[in-house]
Protein backbone atom coordinates (compact mmCIF):
# COMPACT_ATOMS: atom_id res chain seq x y z
CA UNK A 1 0.00 0.00 0.00
CA UNK A 2 1.10 3.69 -1.01
CA UNK A 3 2.01 5.87 1.74
CA UNK A 4 -0.13 8.71 1.13
CA UNK A 5 0.78 11.87 2.37
CA UNK A 6 -0.61 15.44 3.32
CA UNK A 7 0.95 17.20 0.45
CA UNK A 8 -0.48 14.53 -2.06
CA UNK A 9 -4.34 15.33 -0.74
CA UNK A 10 -3.56 18.86 -1.68
CA UNK A 11 -1.45 18.45 -4.94
CA UNK A 12 -4.85 16.10 -5.77
CA UNK A 13 -7.25 18.77 -4.94
CA UNK A 14 -5.52 21.57 -7.12
CA UNK A 15 -5.13 19.11 -9.71
CA UNK A 16 -8.71 18.92 -9.74
CA UNK A 17 -9.85 22.57 -9.53
CA UNK A 18 -7.43 23.45 -11.81
CA UNK A 19 -8.73 24.89 -14.84
CA UNK A 20 -9.65 22.93 -17.54
CA UNK A 21 -7.46 23.70 -21.16
CA UNK A 22 -9.41 26.87 -23.04
CA UNK A 23 -11.47 27.42 -20.15
CA UNK A 24 -11.86 29.41 -17.40
CA UNK A 25 -10.85 28.47 -13.74
CA UNK A 26 -13.86 28.29 -11.75
CA UNK A 27 -12.45 27.59 -7.76
CA UNK A 28 -9.07 29.21 -6.57
CA UNK A 29 -7.43 26.99 -4.06
CA UNK A 30 -6.09 27.99 -1.18
CA UNK A 31 -3.83 26.18 1.72
CA UNK A 32 -3.62 26.83 5.37
CA UNK A 33 -6.27 29.75 5.73
CA UNK A 34 -6.67 30.85 9.15
CA UNK A 35 -10.05 32.61 9.68
CA UNK A 36 -9.14 35.22 11.99
CA UNK A 37 -6.72 36.90 13.71
CA UNK A 38 -4.04 35.41 16.05
CA UNK A 39 -4.45 38.82 18.38
CA UNK A 40 -8.17 37.21 18.62
CA UNK A 41 -7.34 33.65 20.42
CA UNK A 42 -7.82 32.28 17.45
CA UNK A 43 -6.10 28.64 16.92
CA UNK A 44 -8.23 27.68 13.57
CA UNK A 45 -6.23 26.77 11.17
CA UNK A 46 -8.24 25.22 7.26
CA UNK A 47 -6.26 22.61 5.28
CA UNK A 48 -7.70 24.51 2.44
CA UNK A 49 -10.57 26.05 0.86
CA UNK A 50 -11.80 25.75 -2.47
CA UNK A 51 -13.32 29.77 -3.47
CA UNK A 52 -15.54 29.40 -6.14
CA UNK A 53 -15.07 31.96 -8.79
CA UNK A 54 -18.72 33.65 -9.25
CA UNK A 55 -20.41 36.41 -8.22
CA UNK A 56 -24.26 35.16 -8.21
CA UNK A 57 -23.50 32.14 -7.03
CA UNK A 58 -20.22 32.17 -4.72
CA UNK A 59 -19.68 29.16 -2.83
CA UNK A 60 -16.83 28.31 -0.21
CA UNK A 61 -15.54 24.90 0.25
CA UNK A 62 -13.52 23.67 2.99
CA UNK A 63 -10.94 20.84 3.18
CA UNK A 64 -9.75 18.64 6.47
CA UNK A 65 -6.97 16.66 5.70
CA UNK A 66 -6.43 13.73 7.49
CA UNK A 67 -3.57 11.04 6.50
CA UNK A 68 -3.41 9.13 10.01
CA UNK A 69 -6.16 7.60 11.84
CA UNK A 70 -5.08 8.80 15.34
CA UNK A 71 -5.40 12.49 14.12
CA UNK A 72 -8.55 11.99 12.75
CA UNK A 73 -10.19 10.63 16.11
CA UNK A 74 -8.34 13.46 18.39
CA UNK A 75 -9.33 16.06 16.21
CA UNK A 76 -11.83 18.36 18.27
CA UNK A 77 -11.11 21.27 16.76
CA UNK A 78 -12.52 20.97 13.55
CA UNK A 79 -16.27 21.83 13.52
CA UNK A 80 -15.03 25.51 14.57
CA UNK A 81 -14.63 25.95 10.69
CA UNK A 82 -17.99 25.12 10.09
CA UNK A 83 -19.22 29.03 10.47
CA UNK A 84 -16.91 30.04 8.09
CA UNK A 85 -17.63 27.44 5.16
CA UNK A 86 -20.74 26.66 2.70
CA UNK A 87 -19.62 23.20 2.61
CA UNK A 88 -17.02 21.10 4.48
CA UNK A 89 -15.16 18.08 3.29
CA UNK A 90 -12.63 15.30 5.00
CA UNK A 91 -10.17 14.93 2.29
CA UNK A 92 -8.18 11.70 3.26
CA UNK A 93 -6.25 7.96 1.69
CA UNK A 94 -9.30 5.78 0.78
CA UNK A 95 -10.96 3.68 3.77
CA UNK A 96 -9.37 6.06 6.44
CA UNK A 97 -12.67 7.69 7.60
CA UNK A 98 -16.05 5.69 6.89
CA UNK A 99 -18.94 7.84 6.21
CA UNK A 100 -21.19 7.50 9.07
CA UNK A 101 -18.41 8.32 11.14
CA UNK A 102 -19.65 12.49 10.04
CA UNK A 103 -22.64 14.00 10.08
CA UNK A 104 -25.11 13.88 7.21
CA UNK A 105 -24.07 16.98 5.81
CA UNK A 106 -20.30 16.94 6.07
CA UNK A 107 -18.72 15.37 2.93
CA UNK A 108 -15.81 12.75 2.47
CA UNK A 109 -13.41 12.21 -0.35
CA UNK A 110 -10.58 9.74 -0.96
CA UNK A 111 -7.34 10.10 -2.42
CA UNK A 112 -7.04 6.87 -4.13
CA UNK A 113 -3.54 4.53 -4.81
CA UNK A 114 -3.63 5.88 -8.31
CA UNK A 115 -3.46 9.25 -7.60
CA UNK A 116 -7.03 10.18 -8.26
CA UNK A 117 -9.64 11.75 -6.08
CA UNK A 118 -13.07 9.61 -5.39
CA UNK A 119 -16.20 11.35 -4.00
CA UNK A 120 -17.48 9.03 -1.38
CA UNK A 121 -20.22 11.71 -0.41
CA UNK A 122 -20.72 14.84 -1.63
CA UNK A 123 -21.12 17.47 1.15
CA UNK A 124 -24.63 19.24 1.83
CA UNK A 125 -25.05 23.18 2.15
CA UNK A 126 -24.26 24.64 6.19
CA UNK A 127 -24.43 28.14 5.84
CA UNK A 128 -25.72 29.88 3.08
CA UNK A 129 -24.23 33.34 4.34
CA UNK A 130 -21.28 32.24 6.27
CA UNK A 131 -19.13 34.47 8.68
CA UNK A 132 -17.42 37.12 6.22
CA UNK A 133 -14.45 37.50 8.61
CA UNK A 134 -12.84 35.04 6.25
CA UNK A 135 -12.99 37.05 3.22
CA UNK A 136 -10.86 39.98 4.88
CA UNK A 137 -8.25 37.72 6.35
CA UNK A 138 -7.85 35.50 3.43
CA UNK A 139 -7.73 38.80 1.12
CA UNK A 140 -4.81 39.82 3.76
CA UNK A 141 -2.85 37.04 4.40
CA UNK A 142 -2.57 36.51 0.14
CA UNK A 143 -1.46 39.81 -0.93
CA UNK A 144 2.22 38.56 -1.21
CA UNK A 145 0.82 36.63 -4.27
CA UNK A 146 -0.89 39.79 -5.77
CA UNK A 147 1.41 39.43 -9.02
CA UNK A 148 0.56 40.71 -12.37
CA UNK A 149 0.05 37.73 -14.49
CA UNK A 150 1.40 39.47 -17.66
CA UNK A 151 4.99 40.20 -15.73
CA UNK A 152 5.26 37.10 -14.52
CA UNK A 153 7.25 35.61 -17.50
CA UNK A 154 9.32 39.03 -17.59
CA UNK A 155 10.45 38.75 -13.81
CA UNK A 156 11.53 35.02 -14.10
CA UNK A 157 13.34 35.73 -17.06
CA UNK A 158 14.88 38.87 -15.33
CA UNK A 159 15.81 36.72 -12.30
CA UNK A 160 17.37 33.41 -14.40
CA UNK A 161 19.65 36.62 -16.41
CA UNK A 162 20.51 37.73 -12.87
CA UNK A 163 21.83 34.10 -12.06
CA UNK A 164 23.79 33.56 -15.30
CA UNK A 165 25.42 36.95 -14.69
CA UNK A 166 26.51 36.06 -11.30
CA UNK A 167 27.77 32.02 -12.10
CA UNK A 168 30.02 34.37 -14.86
CA UNK A 169 31.07 37.04 -12.36
CA UNK A 170 32.20 33.71 -9.97
CA UNK A 171 33.98 31.69 -12.80
CA UNK A 172 35.75 34.81 -13.87
CA UNK A 173 37.00 35.33 -10.40
CA UNK A 174 37.59 31.95 -9.77
CA UNK A 175 39.87 32.35 -13.06
CA UNK A 176 41.34 35.41 -11.66
CA UNK A 177 42.37 34.20 -8.37
CA UNK A 178 43.54 30.77 -9.84
CA UNK A 179 44.86 31.82 -12.74
CA UNK A 180 46.05 35.69 -13.61
CA UNK A 181 46.57 37.01 -10.60
CA UNK A 182 47.71 33.55 -8.81
CA UNK A 183 50.83 34.82 -7.85
CA UNK A 184 50.36 38.53 -7.28
CA UNK A 185 47.70 36.93 -4.02
CA UNK A 186 50.59 34.36 -3.24
CA UNK A 187 52.77 37.24 -2.99
CA UNK A 188 50.57 39.70 -0.95
CA UNK A 189 49.87 36.41 0.99
CA UNK A 190 53.58 36.10 1.91
CA UNK A 191 54.09 39.63 2.56
CA UNK A 192 51.14 39.20 5.32
CA UNK A 193 52.37 36.39 6.84
CA UNK A 194 55.87 38.03 6.70
CA UNK A 195 54.49 41.29 8.58
CA UNK A 196 52.72 39.25 10.91
CA UNK A 197 55.87 37.08 11.70
CA UNK A 198 57.76 40.40 12.44
CA UNK A 199 55.18 41.93 14.59
CA UNK A 200 55.06 38.60 16.60
CA UNK A 201 58.44 38.91 17.15
CA UNK A 202 58.45 42.96 18.21
CA UNK A 203 55.97 42.33 20.30
CA UNK A 204 57.40 39.00 22.28
CA UNK A 205 61.45 41.58 22.23
CA UNK A 206 59.19 44.35 23.90
CA UNK A 207 58.11 42.07 26.61
CA UNK A 208 61.24 40.63 27.17
CA UNK A 209 62.85 44.14 27.18
CA UNK A 210 59.66 45.01 30.10
CA UNK A 211 60.46 41.79 32.04
CA UNK A 212 64.68 42.91 32.13
CA UNK A 213 63.36 46.23 33.10
CA UNK A 214 60.99 45.06 35.66
CA UNK A 215 64.12 42.71 37.14
CA UNK A 216 66.20 45.67 36.95
CA UNK A 217 64.13 47.72 39.23
CA UNK A 218 63.91 44.89 41.44
CA UNK A 219 66.94 44.52 42.07
CA UNK A 220 67.61 48.45 42.51
CA UNK A 221 64.89 48.26 44.98
CA UNK A 222 66.74 45.71 47.25
CA UNK A 223 69.90 47.25 47.07
CA UNK A 224 68.20 50.50 48.34
CA UNK A 225 66.67 48.95 50.23
CA UNK A 226 69.60 46.73 52.31
CA UNK A 227 71.30 50.42 52.51
CA UNK A 228 68.57 51.84 53.97
CA UNK A 229 68.55 54.17 51.14
CA UNK A 230 64.43 55.56 50.21
CA UNK A 231 62.91 57.32 47.75
CA UNK A 232 59.04 58.53 47.31
CA UNK A 233 59.17 56.49 43.64
CA UNK A 234 61.42 54.74 41.76
CA UNK A 235 61.63 57.42 38.96
CA UNK A 236 62.84 59.82 41.86
CA UNK A 237 66.40 57.45 41.42
CA UNK A 238 66.77 58.65 38.00
CA UNK A 239 65.28 61.85 38.28
CA UNK A 240 67.38 63.07 40.84
CA UNK A 241 70.79 61.38 39.96
CA UNK A 242 72.79 63.92 42.51
CA UNK A 243 70.60 62.92 45.98
CA UNK A 244 71.27 59.28 44.66
CA UNK A 245 74.71 59.47 44.66
CA UNK A 246 74.86 61.79 47.41
CA UNK A 247 73.27 58.86 49.38
CA UNK A 248 75.57 56.00 48.54
CA UNK A 249 78.65 58.06 48.98
CA UNK A 250 77.65 59.72 52.33
CA UNK A 251 79.98 59.34 55.41
CA UNK A 252 77.41 56.91 56.93
CA UNK A 253 77.55 54.43 53.52
CA UNK A 254 81.19 54.96 53.42
CA UNK A 255 81.76 53.99 56.68
CA UNK A 256 78.96 51.21 56.29
CA UNK A 257 81.27 49.89 52.99
CA UNK A 258 84.05 49.67 55.02
CA UNK A 259 82.68 48.11 58.08
CA UNK A 260 81.35 45.66 55.42
CA UNK A 261 84.78 45.42 53.75
CA UNK A 262 86.95 44.80 57.34
CA UNK A 263 84.31 42.14 58.28
CA UNK A 264 85.17 40.39 55.06
CA UNK A 265 88.81 40.63 55.44
CA UNK A 266 88.48 39.39 59.39
CA UNK A 267 86.50 36.30 57.74
CA UNK A 268 89.23 35.82 55.05
CA UNK A 269 92.06 36.26 58.07
CA UNK A 270 90.20 33.52 60.18
CA UNK A 271 90.10 31.17 56.60
CA UNK A 272 93.85 31.77 56.28
CA UNK A 273 95.32 31.27 59.78
CA UNK A 274 93.03 27.70 59.49
CA UNK A 275 94.28 26.98 56.56
CA UNK A 276 97.75 27.58 58.01
CA UNK A 277 97.30 26.09 61.14
CA UNK A 278 95.68 22.71 58.52
CA UNK A 279 98.71 22.66 56.71
CA UNK A 280 101.44 22.37 59.76
CA UNK A 281 99.07 19.51 60.88
CA UNK A 282 99.21 17.86 57.45
CA UNK A 283 103.55 18.23 57.81
CA UNK A 284 103.31 17.28 61.14
CA UNK A 285 101.74 14.05 60.33
CA UNK A 286 103.49 13.28 57.19
CA UNK A 287 107.07 13.64 59.41
CA UNK A 288 105.11 10.80 61.58
CA UNK A 289 104.54 9.38 59.39
CA UNK A 290 107.85 8.85 57.61
CA UNK A 291 109.67 8.84 60.60
CA UNK A 292 107.71 5.60 61.05
CA UNK A 293 108.53 3.95 57.94
CA UNK A 294 112.35 4.39 57.91
CA UNK A 295 112.26 2.48 61.38
CA UNK A 296 110.29 -0.30 60.21
CA UNK A 297 113.15 -1.03 56.96
CA UNK A 298 115.96 -0.78 59.21
CA UNK A 299 114.56 -3.23 61.83
CA UNK A 300 114.17 -6.03 58.91
CA UNK A 301 117.88 -4.95 57.95
CA UNK A 302 118.66 -5.79 61.59
CA UNK A 303 117.19 -9.29 61.26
Amino acid sequence: MIKITAKDVYEALTKHYAPKEWSKPTHKLFAEVVPGSVFQGTRLRLDAIAYKLSWAKPEIIGFEIKVKRNDFLQDDKWTGYLPFVNKMYFACPEGLIKPHELPDNIGLVFLTDEGKLKWSRRAKIINVLPDPILDKFLIINRLENNECPHHVGRYKAEHEEAKLQEAIAEDRLTNLVYGEYSDLINYKIDKCNEMNTKQYNEKNDLKRRETRIDNFKSEWKSFLKEHDIYFESFSDIFLNPKTLFEKLFSKNMIDKFIKNGDECLYIQKDSVNQMEHNISKLKELKGKMFETEIKEVLRGEDE
